[in-house]
């Protein structure tokens, strides 16, 4: 089993080392706390820490979007009764170029593979839940584009990561009344008191930075499987939903 991965970049998902290739793994995969998260969560389930054992194969953004512009058959398909727009043409095109490169890697290691697409909901406060249904249900409809994959995990924090990780660690009551998070922080890093912001004041209280972020994930001081917000709780559910099913076939 492997899991393919791609996200935003190194304060996310993580990023390659200097001079590595389009995709890495192992010493080469720079991690970010989402990763670490991915992993954590993965861990109970296969009995192994995927990182570990090099089983996490990041594809770089940069690669995914060339993928996704040079492919001539990647149509948008639009929700029902909605109309198209670019935000979740955007989700549908990444998901279905990345469900592709997840097909060529089982063809190549003969073995499943997940596709895990890390993209932030972002919005404003008066964003509709509407619009993140539509920007979910819209990578969703593009892992199954690509003849049907049906390994693809859709992981969008609303607003952004931060949210996630700001439930972890904020001072008053961490992992408690997190949903209200979803609802409160900013989605924009221009707006006063935005949640990247939020987060590197609670890190320097703890002496941290971001950049400790991963590591905190991986050595227990943040939590993955007691962080309990819708949004983090639809990528979990179907994380583990697909690594049982890989386990079984």
């Amino acid at each position: 089993m492997k899991w393919l991965v791609s996200g935003e970049g190194a304060t996310d998902i993580g990023t390659c080392a200097i001079g590595s290739s389009v995709s890495c793994r192992g010493e080469q995969f720079e991690i970010g706390p989402m990763a670490a998260i991915i992993d954590r969560l993965l861990e109970p389930i296969v009995d192994y820490s995927p990182l570990a054992f090099e089983s996490i194969c990041l594809l770089r953004k940069q690669d995914l979007t060339r993928r996704s512009r040079r492919s001539k058959s990647l149509r948008f398909v639009a929700l029902p009764g909605k109309k198209a727009d670019t935000g979740t043409r955007f989700f549908f095109k990444n998901a279905l170029a990345l469900a592709r490169a997840a097909r060529e890697m089982e063809a190549e290691d003969r073995c499943p593979v997940c596709a895990v697409l890390f993209r932030d909901a972002d919005g404003t406060h008066t964003s509709s839940e509407t619009e993140y249904a539509q920007k979910l249900k819209s990578m969703e409809l593009g892992f199954k584009a690509a003849d049907g994959f049906d390994r693809g995990v859709p992981m969008i924090p609303k607003p952004k990561s931060e949210a996630w990780l700001i439930c972890a660690l904020k001072e008053d009551s961490p992992y408690s009344f997190c949903d209200r998070l979803e609802e409160t922080l900013p989605g924009n890093d221009d707006s006063p008191n935005s949640a990247k912001m939020q987060l590197a004041e609670i890190l320097l209280a703890k002496g941290k930075s971001t950049s400790d972020l991963a590591e905190m994930v991986m050595n227990q001081e943040i939590h993955p499987d007691r962080i309990d917000m819708p949004s983090f709780n639809s990528f979990r559910q179907r994380l583990e939903l697909v690594a049982r099913e890989m386990i079984r076939s």
